[in-house]
This record gives structure tokens, C-alpha cells and sequence, in this order.
């Protein structure tokens, strides 16, 4: 055995150091557990090795001849064993990694979407020829899967009767909620909700039957993960060819879609948002409505400008020959995308989510951390 050094010493805390500084980044958990693991080993863990160390070093005082026998000397090596006492209890947290493991496995092994569900979308869109549908707001409500999906894979389990036509999902945070309801006794089959925190309000918006599912996805994504950029509302709208009114109303070429910023009152200025698809009417009045979609004053400005992009998009949705539209003026051509390239999209997007989700959720986790982290007390410099 070569001879130890305090250098020697050094090396195995700066590697301590540079595990500290990895954790702080946020890893994988199973990974984290897998590096901390070998530090507490039931028998040979830190604990157990800290605590003999530090016994030892007490035997070594005490016992060597040129050590001062004195009553401070006495005092001070019973300090140093019962620390090492204390070190040695610790061992106990091998079992918390155990179980903390469990947990982690257990949970991935019954992640909120999974692979069947996946393989349930393919197995209806696969042998299904598409067509293309527009414009977007007549298209049809579509696979709901582009929503609920969506939100599985970035955390959003469900909380609802696994039996019931109702659909709950509450996110990792529990601020937020979806509930999809198609026995409704109203004429929102979706709701999504946000509950108020310290810093920000709650709010609250509503989506009919007929709402496109992809269109709704265009809200509930920018929810999962903000776009880089926050554009005004109604740029996409008018981009799109919609003809915009100077009184805080839109309307889609074909009359059908209009789309207005509404104040609460005279006196407040704070407006909510409104969206409906109506069949033609007769004159100045629109006709039966098939859709809406209603934001209230508090809904953040980049999902409702999300929501508006999705909606004036031109680029047609997919739909299958037999699937209901939204009205027959809806033009559908056969698609020059393959059913198979349907599914990959939907699995690409998925995936994308879920990497974004889980980027969010660490840069969350840096934010709160940093300012702790900024106040942590440093080492002193070595000499």
C-alpha cells in the first residue's frame, strides 16, 4: 500500500465536490442514485467508513505516547467517538436509497403514457388512408389522443374513474387540470384550469365539442412547455389572410371563425377572449354555432397567441374518410402523407414533448436552487 498523503485525501473529497456539482444539474434520478449508491453501502459506505475512520483516529491519539495526558485531550477524543457513533447510525440510509429506488422504478415502469396506449394510436390511424381537411376550424374534433397524449408524456397523470367517459388529468405541479367530458350537460366538452399562486392568478378556459384536437394541442403544448418567443395574439390571425376589425374582432376568410377580445366591463381593462365557428346565417347574423373556445381575463397571452396559431394555420389537418367535420363546406383531398408517416408524426411530437417537459422541469429545479446555492457557505481555501 502506498503511502497516504493529505493530497490523497484531497483526491477522494474534490471527487465528493464533483458529484455535489452534478446533482445540482438535475440528472436522471435512477442515474443519481446510481452514483450515490457506492457512498452508502450498508458495510462499506461513507457512514461505516467515516465513523471507523474517526474511531481510529481517536485510538491513535489517545494512545501514543507523545499525546499530553490531560483532561482537555480526554474530553476532546470522547468527542471524536461519539461523532463517530453518530456517523455510523447513518447507515441506515442504504435502505432509504432502497426504497427511494423502488419508487422511481415503479413509476417509470407505469408512466403516465405508455407504450400500449402509443401502439393503440398506430393501430387506428396505420391502415386508415388520410385526407387532407381544411380549413382547420371546419376540419372536426379528430383523435383526442393529440391532446391527452400529449400531456401524459410530459408528467400529467390521470385522476379520474379509469371507468367513466370523463377524462382527468392533473399535471406534476397540481396547478393545472384537463377535464374532457363528452356527456357534458353544457356545450364544453374540454376545461382546463389553473389554480392561483403567490406570484401568479388562477384562470380558466373552455372548448367545445368540434374543437379541432390538434388546435387544442396548440394550447396545452405551449402549457407544457412556453415558446421561445411570446408574440402578440393576433399576429398569426392576421398573418393568415383573417380579416381583422379595428373594434378587437377577427373573422377567418370564409366568415365561419370570428374571433374576439372582449372587455369585462366599460370600466376594466381587462378583456377575455372568444372563439366561435357558427354556420353561415342569414344577413348580419351568424348562424347555429358548432364550436367555441372562451379564455377568461387571466389566461396568459402566449397560450391564447399558441391556441390562434394553431387555429389560423393554412396547412390542412389530417382526418380518416369517415370522420365527422365540423361542417360539409369542409374541403378534404386525398393526402400525399402515408398513414404510417401519420403515426410517426404523432410519436416525433411526443417525444419532442417530452424532452421539452422534462427541460423545463430542470431549469425549474435551477431557478429555485440558485438562490440557495448563492448563500450556501464555501469551503475555505486551502493552504
Amino acid at each position: 500500500m502506498s503511502a497516504l498523503t493529505p493530497d490523497t485525501i484531497r483526491a477522494a473529497t474534490d471527487t465528493l465536490c464533483r458529484l455535489t456539482e452534478y446533482l445540482r444539474e438535475s440528472p436522471d434520478p435512477q442515474e443519481a442514485l446510481a452514483l450515490v449508491e457506492p457512498l452508502l453501502e450498508e458495510y462499506t459506505g461513507l457512514p461505516i467508513q467515516l465513523g471507523d475512520t474517526l474511531r481510529a483516529l481517536a485510538r491513535a491519539v489517545q494512545s501514543h505516547p507523545d499525546t499530553p495526558r490531560s483532561e482537555k485531550i480526554s474530553d476532546l477524543v470522547t468527542e471524536l467517538r461519539a461523532a463517530a457513533w453518530v456517523q455510523t447510525d447513518q447507515y441506515m440510509l442504504h435502505y432509504v436509497l432502497d426504497e427511494l429506488r423502488k419508487v422511481i422504478v415503479s413509476a417509470a415502469s407505469s408512466e403516465p403514457l405508455s407504450e400500449r396506449q402509443l401502439t393503440g394510436f398506430a393501430d387506428k390511424h396505420a391502415w386508415r388512408i388520410p385526407f387532407d381537411t381544411s380549413p382547420r376550424h371546419l376540419a372536426g374534433p379528430g383523435d383526442a389522443r393529440h391532446v391527452t397524449h400529449g400531456l401524459a408524456a410530459a408528467g400529467w397523470s390521470a385522476v379520474s374513474d379509469p371507468l367513466s367517459a370523463e377524462i382527468v388529468l392533473r399535471s406534476p405541479d397540481l396547478r393545472h387540470s384537463l377535464q374532457f367530458d363528452p356527456q357534458s350537460a353544457t356545450s364544453a366538452w374540454w376545461r382546463l384550469r389553473a389554480e392561483p399562486t403567490d406570484t401568479e392568478p388562477g384562470w380558466y378556459a373552455e372548448f367545445g365539442e368540434l374543437v379541432p384536437a390538434e388546435v387544442l394541442a396548440g394550447f396545452t403544448d405551449a402549457l407544457i412547455a412556453p415558446p421561445p418567443q411570446q408574440p402578440d395574439p393576433w399576429q398569426p390571425v392576421t398573418s393568415a389572410g383573417w380579416h381583422r376589425d379595428s373594434d378587437g374582432t377577427a373573422r377567418s376568410p370564409d366568415a365561419m371563425c370570428h374571433i374576439e377580445l372582449r372587455p369585462l366591463s366599460e370600466f376594466s381593462g381587462r378583456s377575455s377572449w372568444h372563439v366561435e365557428t357558427c354556420e353561415p346565417g342569414d344577413g348580419q347574423f351568424p348562424g347555429p354555432r358548432i364550436w367555441h373556445a372562451y379564455f377568461d381575463e387571466a389566461v396568459p397571452a402566449h397560450l391564447v397567441g399558441s391556441f390562434l396559431t394553431a387555429l389560423a394555420d393554412r396547412s390542412p389537418l389530417q382526418r380518416g374518410m369517415y370522420d365527422r367535420t365540423g361542417h360539409y363546406s369542409a374541403v378534404q383531398e386525398p393526402s400525399p402523407l402515408r398513414p404510417q408517416q401519420v403515426v410517426d408524426a404523432h410519436t416525433a411530437r411526443i417525444e419532442s414533448l417530452r424532452a421539452r417537459a422534462r427541460s423545463a422541469r430542470r431549469q425549474q429545479t435551477k431557478s429555485a436552487t440558485t438562490p440557495a446555492q448563492a448563500h450556501t457557505a464555501q469551503p475555505a481555501a486551502r493552504r
